[in-house]
């Protein structure tokens, strides 16, 4: 799995699943806010450091290094990474 050490729950995009809740930094602005999110479709990579990310009513630019995941609803966050290490 392509998880970052850097903090818990950091997750990469491509391993980001639809019905995941995920927090982010966005970066659309010049003061990035984080905002949270459960996407309806799996991520895609804009660039080397945007990610984009869709809830079903928009779309929205992320941070790829900010991605951690908040939520799966097949389980825990921290069990679901846990399992595939």
């Amino acid at each position: 799995m392509s998880t970052s050490s850097a903090e818990p729950g950091a997750i990469a995009p491509e391993d980001i699943r639809p019905g995941d809740t995920v927090e982010a930094l966005n970066t659309s602005s010049s003061n990035p806010k984080t905002f949270r999110l459960t996407v309806d479709r799996t991520p895609w990579r804009v660039n080397s450091t945007t990610t984009a990310l869709t809830d079903g009513t928009g779309m929205y630019d992320a941070q790829t290094a900010s991605l951690r995941l908040i939520g799966r609803p097949h389980g825990p966050a921290s069990a679901s990474i846990t399992a595939h290490r």
